[in-house]
């Protein structure tokens, strides 16, 4: 288990957390390819991942993560954001805000040039997020979507987010941060 240093909260980051709102999202995707999602292999995928270097942030609220941003550097030039997800009870909250500001900070002192990022094709909420935040389409079939931004226009991105957080927003979540 990895903590995650939080302003007014200190937690130890549950796998199992991961893994629980990784199913809730990613379930309905899965289904509609004639799948199942297996909790098993995510919890082990996730694990592996963090063992290799994976960075995870997360925003609590109601003491409870409800949110992560994953990321992992493959080599010295390039980031792979393996996964963004927010509790579907947290969606529309502010709590992606306060998720992508604190990603900014983690990610502010980066060297790497280009972060790369995919979705499931239907994922359409997904696509229109990375679309929103600069990332260009590198490739799309019926199955998956992959994109690229750079690290310098990600950033420039991210930044907003420190800045157009509404006090409204800090009170409500401020057990997150």
């Amino acid at each position: 288990m990895k903590t995650d240093i939080n302003k007014k909260f200190v937690m130890k980051l549950n796998i199992e957390n991961i893994v629980d709102i990784d199913a809730l999202n990613m379930t309905p995707y899965f289904e509609m390819e004639g799948l199942q999602f297996d909790k098993e292999k995510r919890n082990h995928g996730i694990t592996s991942e963090i063992n290799n270097g994976a960075q995870i942030t997360t925003v609590v609220a109601d003491n409870k993560m409800v949110a992560y941003f994953e990321f992992i550097s493959i080599g010295s030039e390039i980031c792979k954001i393996c996964s963004i997800q927010v509790h579907p009870d947290y969606q529309n909250k502010f709590v992606l805000r306060k998720l992508l500001k604190k990603t900014y900070y983690l990610i502010k002192e980066s060297k790497h040039k280009i972060f790369l990022s995919a979705t499931h094709a239907l994922n359409t909420k997904s696509i229109k997020f990375h679309k929103k935040i600069g990332f260009s389409i590198t490739y799309q079939d019926s199955n998956k979507v992959l994109f690229e931004i750079s690290a310098h226009d990600l950033k420039h991105k991210l930044v907003k987010f420190i800045y157009t957080s509404s006090s409204s927003d800090e009170s409500e979540y401020s057990r997150g941060l």
